[in-house]
């Protein structure tokens, strides 16, 4: 499975902007605990999608990267600092990105796109980073992003199954639940 990581998230060996350029041209020496899990399930990043400066905005534009287009009309935003892989989900299975305050949630209600927000400690966070350094006591979350709900709820099953625990400490050791719909009359 292909999968796109926001700027936020470190992949080895490419560096983690955050939308700044001043972190141009320092790549990362290690992956995040989210993108190791996936790269052990068989997963395969393809590409880093962009970010505004230091995470903050309603939609995605950057001196470093330019502005984000909504794949469904260019006139609008594809959101907030995901927006770059809202933009790119018409070609790829699966966006992680980080969420805070709407971040990934944004661009999947303006690019008409799945999201689940993860609650803190659900997914490996180890590696990825906030818009502002000692932000930490406001966390953010790796949440994935998705064109078809069906692959979304795969992917989390895959993720819970792999014990994302054993990548990243703070993960709660929860093992996967499925979901039983019941019908009442």
């Amino acid at each position: 499975v292909s999968l796109s990581a926001s700027k936020t998230i470190d992949i080895q060996g490419y560096d983690t902007t955050v939308g700044y350029s001043s972190k141009v041209n320092h790549p990362a020496s290690s992956s995040a605990a989210i993108v190791r899990l996936l790269h052990d399930a068989g997963a395969i990043a393809h590409v880093k999608t962009t970010v505004p400066p230091g995470l903050l905005g309603m939609e995605t534009s950057s001196d470093l990267f330019g502005r984000m287009r909504n794949l469904y009309n260019e006139k609008f935003s594809s959101g907030a600092l995901t927006g770059g892989g809202g933009a790119l989900l018409a070609g790829s299975v699966i966006e992680i990105g980080t969420d805070l305050g709407g971040s990934i949630r944004l661009p999947a209600h303006y690019c008409g796109l799945y999201v689940m927000r993860s609650s803190i400690g659900w997914f490996p966070c180890q590696g990825t980073h906030t818009p502002v350094p000692g932000l930490e006591t406001v966390a953010t979350t790796s949440t994935p992003m998705s064109r078809r709900l069906e692959d979304l709820e795969e992917f989390w099953k895959r993720v819970v199954e792999m014990w994302p625990w054993e990548y990243d400490h703070m993960c709660v050791p929860l093992p996967w639940r499925p979901v039983v719909e019941t019908t009442t009359l």
